[in-house]
């Protein structure tokens, strides 16, 4: 325990860690085949991971793919917009890996059984809209309609 640089208050009493200078894998998963999964199979498999949503709840995202009996979701709409200025991890993902997140998009579709999904993604970011856009003519998603839909960013709004 030490004095450690904070970016809001400034200094403050920390638990550091000092890095033994090894960076090893652990382990590593086998990359499972998903084309014949299930809904109960993909709500599962997400469950026994441990994915939750990133807000400051830690909720569930097994419970968010669980709608309650009854309730038919007819869309996903998927946020591709950073929530503050100067944030750029969503855009880094989306010119990255965007057929992993199409990909995941659609297991998502198929654990609701929704068969329409938009991306809204800010005008200023391009790139992203296209990246996605061409990731949807080499990532198999069956059925499911996925569109990506240009927003104004706040400063076209204002």
């Amino acid at each position: 325990i030490g004095e450690a640089s904070h970016p809001i208050i400034g200094r403050c009493r920390a638990i550091i860690i000092e890095s033994e200078g090894e960076e090893k894998l652990v382990s590593q998963e086998a990359r499972q085949d998903t084309a014949d999964l299930k809904k109960e199979d993909i709500i599962n498999i997400v469950r026994d991971k441990g994915i939750v949503g990133l807000g400051g709840a830690a909720f569930p995202t097994s419970v968010k793919l669980s709608p309650p009996e009854g309730k038919k979701i007819d869309t996903i709409i998927i946020n591709g917009a950073e929530c503050e200025p100067f944030l750029t991890c969503d855009y880094r993902l989306m010119i990255e890996e965007p057929k992993e997140i199409i990909y995941g998009i659609y297991l998502i579709s198929k654990a609701l059984g929704v068969k329409n999904v938009i991306i809204g993604i800010e005008d200023n970011k391009l790139d992203a809209i296209e990246n996605l856009g061409s990731a949807l003519f080499k990532v198999r998603t069956e059925d499911v309609n996925i569109k990506v839909k240009s927003l104004k960013d706040r400063k076209s709004v204002v």
